[in-house]
């Protein structure tokens, strides 16, 4: 019996071994299809609502394992966001600026009306060139991201980046209001490194964060909720 398992396993062994690394390369997308799904959702040709689509751009989508299909839907999202912009006449300062509204609409937290007012708002105020006192500039934003641990690479979730510091920027929130922002997704990432699950993503983190804040989830139900995540 144990000869015949034995065997079994040597000769599928190979055969399994293959098929991974066919899946794992099939599944990774090509340049020229990275350039391809950013030219049909208006992100390659240099739109002027949105930063250019570059080098860097197309390596990280490489990186990122995606199929066809499922970079085609992350690149519609994203597409949508600067079409969105282009109604307003409003420019995305920077690609943590898209991919934050992208994955928000993506992940139901801001409807396509929200993002859009977002924008207006945004627009004015840059126009007006209004800045209230008790408003942080953007690197104050990033020193205190950092000292609520949200900066680190090796944390559980992706680090808080100047594109980051510059969505919170545009929110034009008060210090105080901006602090409360930071100490909730803090707390989340708390409670994610306590049992250890990683955030894919800074949307991931902030979907429950803002749960918490107002009160549809408690510590102990994100912390079951994640939990879950891990071991499903």
């Amino acid at each position: 019996m144990k000869n015949h398992l034995l065997l079994t396993l040597c000769v599928l062994a190979p055969v399994l071994v293959v098929w991974m690394l066919f899946r794992a390369t099939s599944c990774v997308v090509s340049r020229e299809t990275v350039i391809e799904l950013a030219q049909k959702n208006q992100l390659y040709n240099g739109v002027k609502s949105a930063p250019p689509f570059n080098e860097d751009d197309i390596h990280y989508w490489m990186k990122k394992g995606f199929d066809k299909d499922e970079l085609e839907k992350e690149f519609e999202f994203r597409g949508r966001i600067v079409w969105l912009a282009q109604g307003v006449d409003y420019r995305i300062k920077t690609p943590g600026d898209l991919s934050y509204f992208s994955e928000a609409l993506r992940d139901g937290r801001m409807s396509e009306n929200k993002i859009k007012n977002e924008f207006l708002m945004r627009k004015h105020r840059e126009a007006s060139g209004v800045l209230r006192k008790d408003e942080l500039s953007r690197k104050e934003i990033f020193e205190l991201a950092k000292q609520f641990g949200l900066t680190k690479s090796e944390g559980f979730a992706p680090p808080f980046s100047s594109g980051d510091a510059a969505y919170w920027e545009g929110m034009h929130l008060s210090a105080k209001r901006l602090k409360q922002e930071l100490g909730y997704r803090s707390k989340v990432l708390e409670i994610a490194e306590a049992i250890g699950y990683r955030f894919p993503s800074q949307g991931d983190l902030s979907f429950f964060a803002e749960r918490l804040r107002d009160k549809l989830s408690t510590e102990p139900m994100i912390r079951d909720d994640l939990r879950r995540k891990v071991s499903p």
